[in-house]
């Protein structure tokens, strides 16, 4: 399209239709908005600068969607423009990326790990008249750049019955696979043409980044809390601050922000004393320290991890339960409750993990202690929720002990939570799908009902977990049971032939007439497999059935 290019031109800064653009091919003179290439502006229009915005014409048969940080990708949208006199978008971001290299770097790693895309700040208008839209991106870290991402994820459905031109800058990563992912947004149609009821959303790291905010500023229903909720998981000091709020009983704590003054306050606790993380750590940023060393040298690892505030807690005694409430709004109603067993070895030694097993129900459970629960927990919990206009919907789990005093709360979550949700929904009776529905339109939340089924589950770990756990742990084939299910986590290779590729690899879960018959099937399951370089807790269970 553009002629021939030859090597003295400078660096290759792009290509279009394969051909790759040199530096000194694109002529920055005369090829801004307002010095008309493509469809000029009429000057009436303009941006929040000042400056001249272009107009999309009516009878313009291509459109060019371009997004471009340092300038290479909008001179290639000029010159194209140039050659075809096609109208031209450009992608606006909500927050845009600095103008320093390595600060855009290190933003853009950040959101493509955690798989957040940037938020665009722009509507796109009606694309009905374009039977070809140019699309210019860069690519970083040999993929799709984070803003055309998000564009795609947005609109890409809006494009299904377009010709599709990419174009693409480059700083030597080469195109990736970013036409790959292009296809792959245009046919999965980014929800804009098929009916989605609602959205479940699992992982509380999306919730805590917004991601429920996204859907529902995109008028898209979604079960799970706004970021602004999600903040009660993700931020153990402002747990703690909101039930000190609105007066939820807890354990007596302070907040520090260095290690210094961490240490310094542990004069305040006695032995032992509780250490937490302040930020999300998969339910494993917990010690209960038994002396000054430990707590000392746990403090230092925490804020040497990276934690910008670490929480010291007073040491609540008592049994723990885990309670999960579905919440809309003013309503909530409560599913079956379970017990986990977090510390990694039997008898509830060794080091917090996310979970070694759980069991429902809960026969030692009196029915007077679980009102009390609800009473003095969940009620006033859901009193902070509306007072403080927090809007939530979806589930909140409650981790409580019942001391000598009463329960009190220790720690939220904002999710269904690992391994408890395995026992817990086999008991439902309700469709749980009719359940989040009435939340998410916020109707009457039914009553929940339990059978009367009981169920048990064991978490087996590759070696070392949770600090070190042996990696590429053989498995094999694991056999069928009756009333056995395998809820699997970090594996890999296929039911033939598993590999652990992690330190929880699978959950052997069963359900039974009673508990007893539960935790022996279990275990009588277990016995039997062959894995030397796995372990799991002997003891799932025995709170209710041995104690």
């Amino acid at each position: 399209m553009f002629g021939r290019t030859y090597s003295d031109l400078g660096l290759v800064v792009g290509q279009i239709n394969g051909e790759d653009i040199r530096a000194n091919q694109l002529e920055r003179r005369g090829y801004d908005w307002e010095n008309g290439y493509g469809t000029p502006s009429d000057g009436q229009d303009t941006n929040r600068d000042g400056q001249p915005v272009r107009k999309l014409t009516k009878d313009a048969k291509s459109i060019i969607i371009f997004w471009s940080r340092s300038g290479s990708t909008k001179l290639l949208a000029s010159k194209i423009a140039r050659e075809t006199d096609a109208d031209i978008l450009e992608i606006t971001l909500r927050n845009p990326y600095p103008a320093n290299y390595r600060k855009t770097l290190s933003r853009a790693n950040r959101e493509r790990i955690q798989n957040d895309p940037p938020e665009l700040e722009m509507q796109l208008p009606d694309l009905s008249q374009y039977d070809t839209i140019y699309l210019g991106y860069q690519t970083w870290a040999m993929t799709l750049s984070q803003p055309m991402k998000a564009f795609l994820l947005e609109y890409g459905g809006e494009f299904s019955n377009k010709e599709i031109a990419p174009f693409l800058s480059e700083g030597g990563y080469g195109s990736g696979d970013s036409t790959e992912l292009i296809r792959e947004f245009i046919a999965r149609d980014g929800g804009k043409n098929k009916k989605v009821d609602w959205t479940f959303v699992g992982p509380e790291n999306v919730l805590c980044a917004g991601i429920t905010d996204k859907f529902e500023k995109a008028g898209q229903k979604i079960f799970g809390p706004n970021q602004r909720a999600a903040q009660l998981e993700g931020s153990k000091d402002y747990a703690l601050r909101f039930m000190s709020k609105y007066n939820i009983p807890t354990a007596c704590y302070e907040t520090y922000a260095s290690a210094e003054t961490c240490i310094a306050g542990l004069k305040n606790f006695d032995y032992p004393v509780v250490i937490k993380e302040d930020g999300l750590a998969g339910g494993k940023g917990v010690t209960i320290a038994q002396n000054q060393d430990v707590a000392e040298e746990t403090i230092r690892e925490m804020f040497a991890g990276g934690q910008t505030a670490v929480v010291l807690e007073e040491c609540l005694v008592g049994p723990e339960y885990s309670m999960f409430v579905v919440v809309s709004e003013d309503q909530f109603t409560i599913l079956p409750m379970a017990q986990d067993h977090k510390r990694v070895g039997d008898g509830d030694k060794g080091p917090n993990t996310g979970g070694m097993g759980s069991y429902s129900p809960l026969p030692q459970l009196k029915k007077e202690d679980r009102q009390k629960m609800i009473d003095e927990i969940v009620k006033p919990t859901m009193n902070g929720l509306v007072q403080g206009g927090y809007h939530y919907c979806g589930v909140l789990y409650i981790g409580l002990m019942l001391t000598e005093d009463g329960p009190k709360v220790i720690e939220y979550n904002v999710r269904l939570g690992d391994p408890e949700t395995q026992v817990v929904l086999p008991r439902v009776k309700n469709d749980f799908a009719q359940v989040i529905d009435a939340a998410v339109n916020h109707e009457k939340l039914p009553e929940i009902e339990e059978n009367n089924s009981s169920i048990l589950g064991a978490v087996v770990c590759s070696k070392g977990y949770p600090t070190h756990p042996a990696p590429n742990v053989k498995i094999g084939k694991l056999p069928r049971g009756t009333n056995t299910y395998i809820d699997y986590a970090n594996v890999k290779g296929n039911l033939n032939n598993l590999i652990g590729d992690g330190g929880r690899l699978f959950m052997v879960i069963l359900e039974a007439d009673n508990l007893v018959q539960a935790q022996d099937n279990v275990y009588s399951y277990l016995s039997k497999l062959d894995l030397p370089d796995c372990f799991y807790r002997h003891d799932i269970g025995n709170r209710a059935l041995r104690d």
